[in-house]
């Protein structure tokens, strides 16, 4: 759980995705099985967004992680399985940090989501939004081409994103 809470500030996907991974091996072993479910669901969600599955991770941990999948499997009916699996395309790393740690995600609202960001962040948001590249933004704000994509890595990782399109998409709905 620590591991995780450190994440919240480092956001380092690889550890995020394998302590949730933990931590739902660990709800199967006690039983918690809807637990064990939904956080093999944010490990998943993570580990999509990543582009890669912990299968990528040698044999051993591949090997827990269908033996933790088909105990949950064998304690929870279908439907219910199928309930938890339709909430995990849905998290981003924030929120399966969050689901793990059992606390609302920190960019669950449009108001808290804003606040993650610096003004200049949201000012670069905003350039980005409207199709600049890094190089015009930079131009248009008269800054290092350099510092804008430091500026659009930190607004990727404090919303979860990982591409241009999603930061768009999150400019578009914060306008009224």
């Amino acid at each position: 759980m620590e591991a995780l809470e450190f994440q919240q500030e480092f956001k380092d996907a690889v550890v995020t995705a394998l302590t949730i991974e933990l931590l739902s091996w660990i709800a199967a072993s006690e039983s918690l099985f809807e637990t064990a479910a939904d956080l093999a669901n944010a490990a998943t969600a993570v580990w999509t967004g990543l582009g890669t599955r912990i299968d990528a991770f040698g044999p051993h941990l591949q090997a827990d992680s269908v033996q933790s999948a088909e105990t949950v499997r064998n304690h929870l009916s279908p439907r219910r399985m199928a309930e938890l699996s339709a909430q995990q395309p849905r998290f981003t790393k924030e929120d399966a940090i969050a689901k793990a740690l059992g606390v609302t995600s920190p960019a669950g609202s449009p108001e808290a989501a804003r606040s993650l960001l610096t003004p200049r962040e949201r000012e670069i948001a905003q350039l980005v939004a409207e199709g600049l590249s890094n190089r015009s933004i930079a131009q248009t704000l008269v800054i290092s081409p350099r510092t804008v994509d430091g500026h659009v890595e930190n607004i990727l990782s404090k919303l979860g994103f990982g591409s241009r399109a999603q930061i768009a998409a999150w400019v578009a709905r914060q306008t009224p």
